[in-house]
């Protein structure tokens, strides 16, 4: 009786080890969530960066794309009142030399 009732008192203790590890496993098992769940908030919180980055990217370039046709279009008028310049300076040159050889043939008569 003295030897079962050793064993079974010697029974708590033998489990406690086995309570600790599985407390330890429990506490392990927490902090590796708490870890993923503070990694989770980080990789939120760079994916919410990234996507305001990239909405302003996306503005950017529209802002762009616009002063690029603007510009063309500037370009456009420039190039077609360049050519109007030249009609006119061609005609104006014409008329000169019209009056310079009617002044010539009036000298002349």
């Amino acid at each position: 009786a003295a030897a079962a009732a050793t064993t079974t008192a010697a029974l708590p203790s033998a489990g406690a080890p086995a309570e600790g590890g599985a407390t330890k496993r429990r506490n392990d098992g927490e902090n590796a969530m708490a870890e993923l769940l503070k990694r989770l908030k980080q990789l939120l919180a760079t994916s919410s960066a990234v996507q305001i980055a990239q909405d302003r990217c996306a503005h950017e370039l529209v802002a762009a794309q616009d002063a690029a046709e603007a510009l063309k279009k500037r370009c456009g008028q420039q190039t077609e009142l360049l050519q109007h310049l030249r009609t006119v300076l061609s005609q104006v040159q014409q008329q000169a030399a019209q009056s310079q050889a009617e002044a010539a043939a009036a000298a002349a008569a």
